[in-house]
């Protein structure tokens, strides 16, 4: 699996003033194995519970994502069917500014997709520095581009297997958290 970071949780990684993803972007390769040869370590103290919004509209998947991380330490999972779910919830949290960690986004979607979503997310939400990682199957390179210069923080890939699913779960609450 292939995790395309841009920005993540500690400030002053990347230089901001980049205009071009392509200049900016740090490549982490995620080891599989070392990923799950780590799951059986002692765990850590207990961290604050990570808010974590799922922007899912395919079923499978959402339950594919459930069970992944229901293996971690126990993030808050809430599940959106689209973009304008998510944009609507988001909304919903403006008196209480109780917004999510991170927001999981897939691409294709139907109502509102996942570009249209990122876009209204980085330039009309409440939340404009919330976390969005997009979560697809799309490995084309211009959905990359496009995520990035929309403010996407990561870009990942799907995986094909549970076990793969998993560890990247757990690769992204360790990180996020």
């Amino acid at each position: 699996v292939a995790c395309f970071i841009r920005n993540g949780p500690q400030h002053g990684l990347l230089p901001h003033n980049s205009r071009d993803w392509r200049q900016s972007q740090i490549i982490l390769q995620i080891e599989m194995r070392e990923l799950l040869d780590r799951s059986h370590e002692a765990p850590r103290a207990p961290a604050p519970r990570l808010r974590i919004m799922l922007v899912e509209d395919d079923a499978n998947d959402v339950e594919l994502l459930r069970l992944a991380f229901a293996s971690t330490p126990a993030p808050q999972l809430e599940v959106v069917f689209n973009g304008r779910e998510a944009l609507e919830a988001i909304q919903a949290r403006t008196e209480a500014q109780c917004w999510p960690d991170v927001i999981l986004c897939d691409l294709n979607m139907p109502i509102m997709n996942g570009f249209e979503f990122l876009k209204w997310l980085k330039g009309e939400s409440p939340c404009p520095r919330t976390t969005l990682v997009v979560l697809t199957s799309s490995v084309v390179e211009a959905d990359v581009a496009k995520s990035y210069d929309l403010g996407a923080a990561a870009y990942l890939v799907k995986p094909s297997s549970h076990e793969e699913l998993q560890a990247l779960a757990k690769a992204l609450v360790n990180f996020w958290r």
